[in-house]
């Protein structure tokens, strides 16, 4: 079975994508509890970086783990043998069209007042209920 630690995948991805490839890259310094063990990083550059990523892992049957701000999320010791795929800056989209909103990876930090409404009076942008306590294991 491959994984995203297997040298031939990380230089393929590498190849192809136009962001960082990090491997054996500490996952504690991605999570506020400061733990967590070695993984293969991809810092990407845009949303077709993610794309290109997440469907050469799909071929090469490797898991894939999308990481935010690391808020709450806890890392095994030994670290992940799935792709780490840190959405970061430049994936933040924030976009409407009439009724429908689109946003990307840390877009709920930014919404506008007029934005989309989740509960609350007409402007709210309380979206706690999108975001939570997530566990990584390998």
């Amino acid at each position: 079975m491959t994984t995203a630690r297997d040298l031939g995948f990380a230089a393929a991805l590498r190849a192809r994508v136009q962001g960082d490839l990090r491997e054996g890259e500490p996952l504690a310094r991605w999570s506020t509890y400061r733990i967590g063990g070695p993984a293969t990083v991809l810092m990407p550059a845009n949303a077709e970086d993610v794309a290109i990523a997440v469907r050469m892992a799909a071929e090469a049957g490797v898991s894939w783990f999308a990481l935010g701000l690391g808020s709450n999320l806890l890392f095994p010791d030994a670290g992940l043998d799935a792709l780490v795929i840190r959405m970061g800056k430049g994936l933040d989209a924030l976009r409407q069209e009439g009724d429908r909103w689109t946003l990307g990876p840390g877009s709920l930090r930014r919404l506008p007042p007029s934005g989309p409404r989740r509960r609350g009076g007409p402007g709210s942008t309380r979206w706690s209920a999108c975001q939570g306590v997530s566990a990584a294991g390998s």
